[in-house]
């Protein structure tokens, strides 16, 4: 049996169009971080859209995502259920190493699951309505974060990255430490 690296399997799902590099709309300067986008991401950042309410919702899901990408500030909470003002949040429980990006303005807020493959490179695997029903997007909405809905979220997430990666584990380290998942730019609340 070979031993393939996490670049290797990423280079393969790529290849395989299990996931995409999250380009630039506008500005071509160089990533400081790489998110990698499942289908069902692609479909939301980069059309067609069904409705004008979804290309403009997803057109702002895309510019969050792409300034985490470019190395803006990263709000980030390692706690669970205590990640009110973050726009990144590791989930309960810590050890899977599932994580949510928060897309908020304009509403409906969204959230966007995944999971670091490796420092600073995070594969965005589905995304959720926070709090309210979106036509657009058939999924239910979340609610609180002990909701049963969070949790079927979190699984889906874990079983799409055994669907790319396989047996392959997620990067992290339980949430010791914010730089083991994003090298600069993070900031604890």
């Amino acid at each position: 049996m070979t031993f393939m690296s996490i670049s290797d399997l990423i280079h393969v799902a790529v290849g395989k169009g299990q996931l995409a590099h999250l380009p630039f709309l506008y500005d071509p300067a160089p990533a400081r971080r790489v998110v990698l986008l499942a289908p069902e991401i692609q479909g939301l950042v980069f059309g067609p859209w069904g409705c004008e309410d979804a290309e403009k919702r997803c057109t702002r899901l895309r510019a969050d995502l792409e300034d985490f990408a470019r190395g803006g500030i990263v709000t980030v909470s390692l706690e669970p259920f205590r990640a009110r003002s973050a726009n990144s949040a590791l989930l309960h429980e810590t050890r899977d190493e599932i994580w949510d990006v928060r897309s908020r303005e304009p509403s409906p807020g969204l959230r966007v699951f995944g999971a670091f493959a490796a420092r600073d490179v995070f594969v965005a695997l589905s995304c959720w309505p926070r709090s309210r029903a979106v036509r657009w997007l058939p999924r239910p909405p979340l609610g609180r974060g002990t909701s049963a809905e969070y949790a079927v979220a979190i699984e889906d997430a874990r079983k799409q990255w055994r669907m790319v990666f396989g047996d392959a584990g997620r990067h992290g380290n339980g949430g010791a430490d914010v730089e083991e998942y994003i090298s600069e730019r993070a900031l604890l609340v």
